[in-house]
């Protein structure tokens, strides 16, 4: 690609071979269609041979049918004959809050759309598809979506106003040729994707059968470790410097405790990205003496207690003095029963979370108490040894679920610098 000094109608990166200015249209005049779906309320099925397509079946990049319904043949009929929605025309949400989210139509069979989505098919003696989808879904595009919904209660682009949207369009050689850049890029993507599924739902059903115990772990000498009991928290937690069995709520802090530098307080984003480097907040040495009773040390295990509730993480060896605010809850765990690798995957489990939802308080946000964590129970392995290979089995799963997880965050970026450089 060539690097060009962008002005009006050129844009900065550039397939070498091209040249001229991009020519400004109406999304009207480089379209043989723009249309949207049914505005009456058909009767709806769980089962039948006509999907019925609606906002929340558009996402950004792909169609999700995992929750859809159906038509039956009159109505269907109906509304595709004014409506005939084909193959790779270009679906996008024109109402409600997921306004602007574009696809392509992966479907090769007929179905319904309501009037919350419109498709648009090319005129293609001037455009192709794939690159109106690109454009839309561009920060270019997005931006001018947001030009006509900021400021209106109600979120929505009508069909005269989606007619009117002037695009810049290169020559269709051009057009098929960023058109075919950026579909590999999302091939990549919906790889990396997939792969993150698939990694996830593997490790969910070996965490299934490790916790029931239909899978067992032998030692180095290929014995079997013994039973597994079922304990309550409260049963391995050690008392603290302060004498309680579970760290208390840290303080909640006013700004004038708050300093630019010194002690540091760890809080929820910690525990959610497990990155002990965030956060900008300080207390001095004085408030730190005082409220060290909330202090965290390495192998300390914290608990989200507001908002994402239960959500966990080990404290790890290199963090320095500091203490943890109110939205967070630690335990000291008695080395000698539990590891905290394994308390951590135990936190991970649909049952453990089940458990802290029904139990949890606080009206309009979940809250999660000392008590309710206390009460929380499970099966534990009694070898120590057992716990680190459960635990390190399924944290090595976790370490290839997170890499494809940075390597699908580092494709989108780049396909997002693409598009806010590939287009004027």
């Amino acid at each position: 690609m060539n690097n060009l000094i962008k002005n009006e109608n050129v844009p900065e990166l550039r397939f070498p071979g091209f040249e001229g200015n991009f020519k400004p249209y109406k999304l009207e005049s480089v379209t043989e269609k723009i249309q949207d779906g049914t505005h009456f309320s058909p009767n709806i099925l769980e089962i039948g041979k006509y999907k019925y397509i609606t906002s929340r079946n558009i996402r950004n990049g792909y169609m999700d049918l995992n929750d859809v319904y159906y038509l039956s043949d009159k109505e269907h009929h109906n509304i595709y004959k004014r409506c005939n929605v084909q193959f790779n025309d270009v679906l996008m949400t024109k109402d409600g809050a997921n306004t602007g989210n574009v696809c392509l139509n992966e479907l090769e069979e007929e179905f319904s759309l309501l009037s919350s989505v419109a498709f648009i098919r090319s005129n293609n003696r001037i455009a192709i598809n794939d690159y109106i989808y690109q454009y839309i879904s561009s920060p270019i595009g997005q931006r001018e979506i947001n030009k006509v919904i900021s400021g209106q209660a109600i979120t929505r682009i009508t069909l005269t106003k989606l007619r009117n949207f002037k695009f810049f369009f290169p020559t269709l050689p051009e057009q098929q040729k960023i058109a075919a850049f950026l579909s590999a890029v999302d091939k990549k993507i919906e790889k990396l994707t997939r792969k993150k599924e698939l990694l996830q739902v593997y490790k969910k059903g070996v965490m299934q059968k490790i916790f029931s115990q239909e899978i067992r772990f032998n030692d180095d000498d290929g014995k079997a470790f013994p039973d597994w009991e079922e304990k309550k928290i409260r049963k391995f937690v050690i008392s603290d410097k302060s004498g309680m069995k579970i760290g208390p709520f840290g303080s909640q802090l006013k700004k004038d405790t708050l300093v630019k530098d010194g002690y540091k307080v760890y809080g929820q984003e910690n525990v959610f990205v497990k990155d002990f480097s965030l956060g900008a907040r300080f207390i001095t040495k004085e408030h730190f003496e005082r409220l060290k009773s909330n202090e965290l040390q390495p192998g300390d295990f914290i608990i989200s207690t507001m908002g994402t509730i239960g959500k966990s993480c080990v404290v790890p060896d290199c963090i320095k003095k500091g203490i943890m605010d109110s939205h967070l809850i630690r335990l000291r765990l008695d080395k000698e029963i539990i590891y905290s690798g394994y308390l951590k995957q135990v936190f991970l489990l649909f049952e453990i979370q089940k458990q802290i939802k029904r139990y949890s308080v606080g009206g309009i946000m979940d809250g999660l108490s000392m008590g309710i964590i206390n009460e929380l129970k499970f099966n534990i392995p009694k070898s120590i040894t057992e716990q680190r290979k459960i635990a390190d089995f399924l944290s090595n799963i976790d370490k290839k679920i997170e890499s494809v997880q940075t390597q699908l965050a580092q494709t989108q970026t780049f396909k997002k610098g693409l598009l806010q450089k590939m287009f004027v």
